[in-house]
């Protein structure tokens, strides 16, 4: 891992996003010493425990007291979080560059009509934010089929564009204009349905492998490494988004993917009765809030039952 690069590149000033994950992750001060997704990564190909002393998330063992299967909490906590979190807050770091860059005077239209050199830093800038949301792209090409809401017809069919990687190119080939005129107010209100619309994928795949955890019998994390490891690397990439709408909400997705001994679907709350409907019950009743929609997100389709 000393080869990966280091996300985010940009560090001067944050974005709101990056913010939002400091709050819950811990922020990555010198006094106090939180851990990054990117940190998350090396923690998981040490083999170690990431132990959030500053925040609400919950603390996650990646070594053998968990460990029951190979390596899969490893591998597909590492390959997930990088992918799917530490790609997503570069993007956002780079949207706020773009954003800073306008701020220093760096518009590309100021000199359009009268000949002179235009500066396009800004846009450059927006445009390599688009090209690393290349990895949260493709979470959503691959729960589109989950949830059947890939394509603009909702046809399913194979190598379909997911609808909502259809909204966030769209948007960010307008919030590319808006860089492109030094519209910062415009800017940021396209960042915040870009952020909308890229959490569609995340709630998707939350809720999809806390579905097939709660098939498994015994539905518990020391005989299903990879399920729960997927799905706490995907419920990264948003509880602390979840969390500013509620923190209760948060702390029942937390809990349910945590790699933790002894830890198994129902036991997350205090009733032996939560379903996988009342799981899914706590994602939907906050769409609102997380900026989305029922039709956005869609139904979850396992091949024979439609929740």
């Amino acid at each position: 891992y000393n080869r990966f690069k280091t996300y985010p590149s940009y560090t001067t000033t944050k974005s709101d996003t990056m913010m939002c994950y400091d709050m819950y992750y811990g922020s990555l001060t010198k006094e106090n010493k939180g851990y990054s997704p990117n940190d998350v990564v090396k923690v998981a190909l040490e083999r170690g425990v990431v132990d959030y002393k500053w925040g609400p998330a919950l603390t996650q063992a990646l070594d053998e007291t968990v460990r029951t299967n190979q390596y899969y909490i490893n591998e597909e906590s590492a390959k997930k979080i990088n992918q799917y979190t530490t790609a997503l807050l570069e993007m956002y770091q780079l949207m706020e560059q773009a954003v800073q860059t306008i701020r220093g005077g760096c518009i590309s239209y100021a000199n359009k009509d009268s000949g002179g050199t235009s500066c396009q830093r800004a846009v450059e800038i927006w445009d390599e934010a688009a090209a690393v949301q290349d990895g949260p792209n493709y979470l959503g090409t691959k729960r589109c089929q989950n949830y059947l809401t890939c394509g603009w017809d909702y046809n399913n069919t194979d190598g379909s564009i997911a609808i909502t990687n259809q909204k966030v190119l769209n948007l960010f080939q307008v919030g590319q204009n808006a860089v492109r005129t030094g519209d910062i107010v415009g800017v940021k209100g396209i960042i915040k349905l870009i952020q909308s619309a890229q959490l569609v994928s995340y709630i998707q795949g939350v809720g999809r492998y806390a579905q097939k955890i709660a098939d498994f019998d015994p539905p518990c994390v020391m005989d299903f490494n990879k399920e729960y490891a997927e799905g706490m690397a995907f419920s990264t990439g948003m509880l602390p988004q979840l969390y500013q709408c509620d923190r209760s909400a948060a702390l029942t997705v937390d809990k349910t993917f945590q790699l933790k001994a002894g830890n198994c679907f129902p036991d997350v709350v205090s009733t032996k009765d939560f379903t996988i409907e009342d799981f899914l019950g706590v994602l939907r009743k906050n769409y609102q809030c997380l900026g989305v929609t029922c039709e956005d997100v869609g139904g979850l389709w396992d091949g024979e039952k439609y929740y």
